[in-house]
């Protein structure tokens, strides 16, 4: 089940003269690639020449050791999402990427909504409903760039959708952010045998918290990316 909602999510680039296209602009453009070393360790960096058939030369990270071990890439493309797992090179004290397994584009980057993995640590704390004092501890379903999914107690089936709603949110071992957002629907499930509550929530653009989602939204695709690659090895 896991491989195949990962699959849905993770859409391959076929082809050889596709995948240079993408690569080739990632040089072309100058594009920050984010590199995920393990799940604690990652640096940012630039292409600086295209190799073909497979290597592309980077600039080489001050701060971070390296070995001969594979990484996993992140990078945008004309506002499409890209992942790859590649090995290292160094040559002549020069960094290369080798590009010998496939390139993935993350599906609807912008709008995709990324399912918690089962054992990924994640919790909000439900702080404001509707200008109302509300403290409740909840599970995160799902979030996007845009937006998640909770799990509540059975008493949250009180809260109206388009109710604005204050929350603090953790996941992963990423720090804990406040966020304000709009439930956009409420629906009464089953959850581990008990009645509980699922609403959607809306985030409300703002500059103090934009950031701090986009920063987990990116860890969270690189973390299930870098799991679902190592299944199918």
């Amino acid at each position: 089940m896991k491989d195949r909602s990962s699959k849905k999510l993770f859409q391959e680039i076929v082809g050889y003269p596709d995948k240079v296209k993408v690569i080739n602009q990632v040089f072309d453009d100058k594009t920050a690639i984010v590199a995920r070393v393990n799940s604690k360790i990652e640096f940012r960096t630039q292409a600086l020449n295209w190799l073909p058939p497979m290597r592309l030369e980077v600039k080489a990270p001050t701060s971070v050791k390296l070995g001969l071990q594979e990484l996993t890439l992140q990078f945008d493309v004309r506002d499409e999402r890209y992942f790859s797992r590649v090995g290292l090179a160094f040559d002549d004290w020069k960094l290369f990427f080798i590009f010998a397994t496939p390139i993935f584009r993350l599906q609807r980057r912008q709008y995709q909504r990324l399912k918690i993995p089962a054992k990924y640590s994640n919790k909000a704390f439900l702080m404001n409903v509707n200008e109302v004092l509300w403290n409740e501890e909840c599970q995160i379903v799902d979030i996007s760039l845009g937006g998640c999914s909770l799990m509540l107690s059975y008493r949250s089936i009180e809260i109206p959708v388009g109710a604005a709603i204050i929350m603090d949110i953790q996941i992963g071992d990423n720090p804990s952010f406040i966020v304000i957002g709009k439930v956009c629907y409420k629906q009464l499930q089953k959850f581990g045998g008990n009645s509980k509550v699922k609403i959607g929530v809306q985030f409300r653009p703002h500059p103090k918290y934009s950031e701090k989602i986009q920063t987990v939204v990116q860890k969270l695709a690189t973390d299930i990316f870098s799991s679902w690659t190592k299944r199918k090895s």
